[in-house]
């Protein structure tokens, strides 16, 4: 029976690392696509068409599954669409202009901002130990901010990379205030609609008409979003956070490979250095916290 067991949990850690690697290879495609679909489209313009698409995937798939939509957390889901789509703005702009494996490793600081958050929304302690590895973890971002001398404007996107963590890590607080009542699916139909509500206007005023090719990278774009959020949730389903996280870096791996070969990007010591400081810092936290779907 004893051995039965550990086969069962073993088994569901392999799933769910496998479902967090994918989840990592997902995301990364994601943002190469979206890299290259700025020479067709600007921010505004690929934010609508991804939230738009998103919804109409979602509305198909709800209504094949007889999903029943939950109506009771408007404001949450309010805030919620509009800090989540300061996140996307912020991290687009710096994907625009910056290499995709810095923006990609400067994303992880999302972590260190939850550990306060969760602290001030829901009371969670924080110990000294806890504290030193956010501060070691912001080391390493300040690592490959302050040693890139490729162009004083970047510490601009950097700027953007960062506030784009903070408010991923706003937004995955908030997801779990409402996961406690809601299901993923309902959670993302509610953003993908109130983002295509309040893109709207927007879009109409800034928009080009997007051609065949754009409408099929931005298909991509929201296909692999979506598979990246469904993959995630499962490999956190069917494994312990401290198992399956670490491997969340293989975004960074993929991130890399995908910017060498089709952007000509260059890996320097100082991404390198920092890369490692943030994941042992990341990888500790976790550790010691046991963080549960955030």
């Amino acid at each position: 029976m004893l051995i039965l067991q550990k086969n069962f949990h073993d088994n569901n850690n392999i799933k769910g690392i496998f479902f967090i690697i994918l989840a990592a290879l997902f995301f990364s495609l994601m943002s190469a696509l979206v890299k290259i679909t700025f020479k067709h489209h600007d921010i505004i313009e690929i934010m609508f068409l991804r939230s738009i698409l998103a919804f109409t995937i979602l509305a198909l798939l709800i209504n094949v599954k007889k999903v029943k939509i939950e109506k009771r957390y408007y404001k949450f889901h309010f805030l919620r669409s509009l800090v989540g789509l300061s996140a996307m703005f912020c991290t687009f702009t710096a994907l625009e202009s910056m290499p995709l494996s810095n923006v990609t490793i400067i994303s992880f600081a999302k972590i260190f901002f939850i550990i306060p958050l969760a602290f001030l929304f829901f009371q969670e302690k924080i110990n000294i130990k806890l504290f030193l590895l956010v501060i070691t973890g912001f080391s390493g971002v300040i690592i490959i901010i302050g040693f890139d001398k490729t162009n004083s404007v970047n510490y601009i996107y950097y700027m953007f990379a960062l506030s784009g963590a903070f408010c991923i890590a706003l937004v995955k607080i908030l997801i779990k205030k409402i996961s406690l009542h809601e299901g993923s699916i309902n959670i993302q139909f509610w953003f993908s609609l109130f983002s295509s509500i309040i893109l709207l206007f927007p879009y109409l005023f800034l928009a080009n008409f997007p051609s065949v090719i754009s409408l099929l990278l931005i298909l991509f774009i929201t296909i692999f979003s979506l598979l990246a959020q469904f993959f995630t949730i499962e490999g956190l389903r069917l494994s312990s956070p401290t198992i399956v996280m670490p491997f969340d870096f293989f975004r960074v791996i993929f991130a890399s490979v995908i910017g060498v070969i089709f952007f000509l990007e260059n890996i320097s010591i100082s991404l390198l250095m920092g890369s490692l400081i943030i994941f042992f810092s990341c990888l500790k936290i976790i550790q010691l916290q046991k963080i549960k779907k955030l």
